[in-house]
């Protein structure tokens, strides 16, 4: 047998060596190698099929016999035996495109391997979709599309499927936002599980094949090997869903008539870093908010100002869909949906910057709330970095929606700047609706400007502002805005 056949037979019964895989590596960046790996992978695979697809054939059984024979007879020493070809595919997949194609684009999440009309959004950006794109942490994809990962895991999205690459650590983790998506898993190493996460639910697995849908605003799971841990968000459960059976989430339904008056809040608590989540959420409870727009919350932290939020005040809360550098919005009203949009880059190096959009009812009317953190870049400049483009998107997609609209959020800007009066064209400030004062209160770095506002639509009648206020706390260097509307039909 040679090296390279005994290392694939090897990696194939998993009790392939550290060094083993070194060298098979080693071995399958040569061009020679991945060629004659390639050639043998196309005519057994082109047989099998043949064979299959000529089952009416009387000879075909007694064709797969003598095949069957001969491959247990014929030498094994430099072949590519039917043993080894799975391997070998699998070998390929996740060796050469882990590590052969880590070198030629440094950074690469997953590729593009089949697209039909799909489109690639980066930065804000949408392009079409290209067999061999690279595909990085923040970047969405609207199939049909197939994406394969550097382990050989692949994720088939069906048409109008809109899928986010998110950025885990290390693990595999998509944003359906959207659509239909088939997956099949190879097996993840301890530790870095893939996940799927939509509005309502998130899927967790090691190493499967299943499909997951978005289908009028419920998720559906389906398995159809190994097992997936699926999580609803709605009712705060676990459950092991087994190959060969389905779990799905329900819409949650109001527990009686709308609201007709709601407290919105808006808080950069700043990871936390000043105090801890229990006594942020203390000061979120006392206020009696509704909704809380929170930004620079850590993914660690998502899910537990959620459920210290319902431990606190003894209610279910829900909490908007994860999305790219996307801050949360967390409401005791259920939502009607939520989504998350890219809002163009970040002066910080990172993702970039998002904004996320809850819809729910109050008084009978749908009020649809708004949650970002525009840019601002690093000091000492501390300038509008690409808060423009920020606003231009930001706009655009409000845009698409009718009043009423709140924005709750750290806008990282003044009164009278000309963000501030852009925004203007379509909000009015609930501070200088309530109080008079124009500058509004100092609300960022320990008191020095004004950075966090809540807005609400000019035009509309319907939601009326009450009151607004903002709570002094050294649990952040950013403090609590709040807000209170009521609502009444029009």
């Amino acid at each position: 047998m040679s090296d390279i056949d005994g290392l694939l037979q090897r990696w194939r019964d998993d009790v392939l060596q550290p060094d083993e895989r070194d060298r098979l590596l080693e071995l399958l960046r040569q061009e020679a190698v991945r060629s004659e790996a390639v050639d043998a992978l196309r005519f057994d695979g082109a047989l099998r099929e043949a064979l299959a697809l000529d089952s009416a054939n009387a000879r075909a059984p007694e064709i797969g016999a003598d095949t069957r024979r001969l491959e247990r007879q014929r030498p094994r020493r430099g072949l590519w035996t039917p043993r080894t070809w799975l391997a070998a595919a699998a070998c390929l997949c996740a060796l050469i495109g882990g590590a052969v194609w880590s070198h030629s684009a440094p950074g690469a999440w997953a590729r593009i391997a089949a697209s039909e009309s799909a489109q690639m959004i980066r930065a804000g950006h949408p392009a079409a979709a290209s067999v061999g794109d690279v595909l990085h942490p923040g970047d969405a994809v609207i199939g049909p599309a197939t994406i394969v990962f550097g382990d050989g895991t692949r994720m088939i999205l069906a048409a109008a499927t809109e899928a986010i690459c998110e950025d885990a650590s290390g693990a595999k983790r998509i944003t359906l936002e959207r659509g239909r998506l088939d997956a099949e898993v190879a097996r993840q190493p301890a530790g870095a599980v893939l996940s799927v996460e939509t509005r309502d639910a998130r899927a967790t697995v090691i190493g499967t094949r299943f499909t997951i849908a978005v289908v009028d605003g419920r998720t559906r799971l389906s398995v159809a090997e190994g097992t997936v841990s699926f999580h609803d968000r709605a009712r705060r459960s676990d459950t092991l869903v087994h190959a060969g059976s389905e779990a799905s989430t329900d819409v949650p339904a109001p527990a009686g008539p709308a609201p007709t008056r709601m407290i919105v809040m808006t808080w950069n608590v700043k990871y936390a870093e000043r105090g801890s989540i229990e006594k942020q959420v203390r000061v979120m409870a006392d206020s009696g908010a509704d909704v809380v727009s929170l930004q620079q919350v850590l993914d660690r932290d998502r899910d537990a100002y959620d459920a210290e939020l319902e431990r606190v005040t003894g209610h279910t809360w829900y909490v908007s869909d994860p999305g790219p550098a996307a801050p949360p919005i967390y409401s005791r009203i259920p939502p009607i949906d939520s989504e998350c949009r890219w809002i163009g880059r970040n002066s910080w190096g990172t993702a970039g910057r998002g904004a996320t959009r809850m819809k729910i009812m109050i008084g009978g009317v749908a009020v649809n709330v708004f949650n970002t953190h525009l840019d601002i870049s690093k000091p000492p400049e501390t300038g509008p970095g690409f808060r423009t483009e920020n606003v231009d998107l930001l706009m655009a997609w409000m845009q698409e929606l009718p009043d009423p609209l709140v924005l709750a959020a750290d806008l990282n800007c003044e009164s009278g700047s000309p963000w501030i009066t852009r925004l203007e064209s379509r909000f009015v400030d609930t501070w200088r609706e309530a109080n008079g004062d124009a500058p509004g209160p100092r609300t960022a770095m320990d008191g020095i400007w004004r950075a966090d506002w809540v807005m609400r639509s000019r035009a509309d009648t319907s939601l009326r502002t009450l009151r607004a206020w903002m709570i002094d706390t050294d649990l952040s260097e950013n403090d609590p805005v709040l807000a209170e509307f009521t609502c009444d039909p029009p």
